[in-house]
């Protein structure tokens, strides 16, 4: 019975850590596409503002967060001749963003099935004290 106890505590501490791993995901992929946004509005300010004024330099300043590179996240352009990693051919941020949501959605889905398990666990050690 002990036993039992003991893998229900560590299936609640998976559960736990997975948690908060969606909820660091989720603040990630927040605070890329923020900052993508930005860096796209800027890109578009300078161009118009460089168009406008005869020539074609890019002012604006674009930082590179390597903590944020990932397989499947795309650099939005700054490297649009390569993948970083892998080499593969670049994809859409509309793949893009059907990949991350898919994986999400897998994340989630493993989230419920945990709390599922750990349920009938509790109903199963409940109903045999």
């Amino acid at each position: 019975m002990e036993s039992l106890q003991k893998q229900i505590l560590s299936l609640s501490q998976k559960l736990d850590a997975l948690y908060q791993v969606t909820e660091q995901l989720d603040t990630k992929v927040s605070q890329a596409l923020s900052e993508s946004s930005l860096v796209k509005a800027q890109a578009k300010d300078n161009y118009l503002e460089d168009n406008e004024a005869g020539h074609f330099q890019f002012k604006g300043h674009i930082s590179y967060n390597a903590e944020l590179e990932h397989k499947d996240i795309l650099t939005d352009g700054i490297y649009p001749e390569m993948n970083r990693q892998t080499g593969d051919k670049q994809i859409t941020p509309e793949i893009q963003i059907q990949r991350l949501t898919a994986q999400l959605t897998a994340a989630y889905n493993r989230i419920a099935a945990l709390e599922e398990q750990l349920l009938r666990e509790r109903i199963h050690q409940e109903t045999s004290k």
